[in-house]
């Protein structure tokens, strides 16, 4: 799992949160940074507390930097959405980032294998989703819940290695290549 505020080319490594703060700004003003969890590093107790995360990146767009938070692994971030939620569950700011952080100029990137292990607010609330081929026990998911329309699905099962459906709001899906 490996959860980063990114907005530049060059990444550092920190140890915590909290640490951004000391990151230097490359050329451009912007703040780059990667945080190790437990499955990098090793270490449990690299366990990474994403409500924390969450109010950090929150008080970091408040300061009118504007943030590009992105989380690899999400459905280990979600681990059930228990993760995200400390105390009360109205007030826990990665519920926040993902319902209000556009208006506060925060874009989150986020990745998994396995959709449906990731809290449905996450996908309701996204613009643009890719997805790569899949195999044949997530497309019944995605019909069942609506996700995809047949034609979609039926692309989702034939995609060829690096090719992915690129789907935004309001747009028809397409292929894509890299």
């Amino acid at each position: 799992m490996s959860p980063y505020l990114a907005l530049g080319n060059d990444i550092a490594e920190i140890p915590c949160v909290d640490a951004i703060d000391s990151v230097e700004p490359d050329n451009r003003n912007h703040v780059s940074a990667i945080i190790r969890g437990p499955r990098m590093t090793g270490d449990e107790k690299d366990l990474i507390d994403f409500d924390q995360l969450g109010k950090k990146i929150w008080e970091v767009s408040l300061d009118d930097k504007g943030v590009l938070f992105g989380i690899d692994e999400l459905s280990d971030a979600c681990d059930g959405e228990r993760t995200w939620v400390r105390g009360d569950a109205k007030r826990a700011y990665m519920r926040l980032l993902y319902t209000q952080g556009r208006t506060n100029r925060v874009s989150i990137a986020a990745c998994t294998q396995h959709i449906q292990e990731v809290p449905r607010a996450c996908i309701s609330n996204s613009d643009t989703m890719g997805i790569f081929c899949q195999d044949r026990k997530e497309l019944p998911y995605y019909a069942r819940n609506g996700f995809l329309d047949d034609r979609e699905i039926d692309i989702v099962g034939s995609l060829k290695e690096y090719e992915f459906l690129f789907i935004k709001r309001g747009m028809e899906s397409v292929i894509c290549h890299f």
